[in-house]
Order: C-alpha cells, then sequence, then structure tokens
C-alpha cells in the first residue's frame, strides 16, 4: 500500500501532539497512518531515515520507505547488555561499549589497544603472553621423551 502523508497547517484553535515524541506541535503538521508527526518526526519506522519528501509505505500501521525496510534490533552490549548508541567496538562476534570492551583477566580497557582473541574471550597482550605460557607448559607436561 503507498500512501501519501498529508500537510496541515496548524492553527491556533487546534492543537495536534505528535505521536512520536509526544509533544505539541506548533508549526507543520503530517498526518500519516491515521497519527500525527512533527515534520521532523516523520521517519522511516525501519531504517530511521526522513520520509517527509517522498511517499511512504504502510505496515501494521506504521510507516516504512519501502515494504523490505525492516527495524533493526536494538543493539546492546556483549558485557553490560545495554543498548549501545555511538561509538562502538566490534569484537568476539559482538558489540560493546568502548568502556566496555576489557581484557577476560585483568580488566584492563582494550578498545584501543592490541588484543587477542582467545576462545570466549579478549586478552591484553600481558595476559596473552601469560594464557600461551600456561599452554606451553602445559603442552610440554604431556610429551615424553622416550629413547
Amino acid at each position: 500500500l503507498i500512501c501519501h502523508f498529508v500537510f496541515i497547517m496548524s492553527d491556533e484553535e487546534e492543537v495536534y501532539t505528535c505521536c512520536k515524541c509526544n509533544k505539541d506541535i506548533e508549526t507543520t503538521v503530517i498526518k500519516a497512518c491515521e497519527r500525527h508527526f512533527h515534520l521532523e518526526c516523520f521517519l522511516c519506522t525501519g531504517c530511521n531515515n526522513p520520509l517527509s519528501t517522498r511517499r511512504y509505505k504502510q505496515k501494521n500501521g506504521d510507516p516504512y520507505c519501502s515494504m523490505n525496510c525492516v527495524a533493526e534490533p536494538p543493539k546492546l552490549c556483549g558485557k553490560c547488555n545495554k543498548l549501545v548508541e555511538g561509538s562502538t567496538m566490534k569484537a568476539l562476534g559482538t558489540i560493546f561499549h568502548p568502556n566496555c570492551f576489557t581484557c577476560k583477566d585483568c580488566g584492563t580497557g582494550i578498545a584501543v589497544k592490541t588484543f587477542f582473541e582467545i576462545q570466549d574471550g579478549a586478552y591484553c597482550s600481558v595476559c596473552y603472553k601469560k594464557q600461551l605460557d600456561v599452554a606451553f607448559a602445559e603442552a610440554a607436561n604431556d610429551i615424553k621423551i622416550t629413547r
């Protein structure tokens, strides 16, 4: 279903409330999907791009720029499980707040340092060397020399 929005010039007699930000609309009102929006609040539900200058499509009562556009799931930090906005650190198959990306052993922040991924964790260079030393020591104990 391709839809068009309607501009309504707000007058002093009727006050509309934006369904996106819940604030009164004192300037141009956009009526779409049976709701009212500020011009700057009329965004694609999926990609958050402005819809004010083009047609939109309606899915489940919400405006979209196309029928293929889908909302991205919220990005949650792999350590604190809180929403990540702005700067992110991608590692270990997930994302982190830069301050949450720390060495698994010592807790030092490693978002802007060299780090090493081992199975289920990331390590600073000092702790990585310790991990290697332990692994080599265990391997040496397993080796039996026979003559």
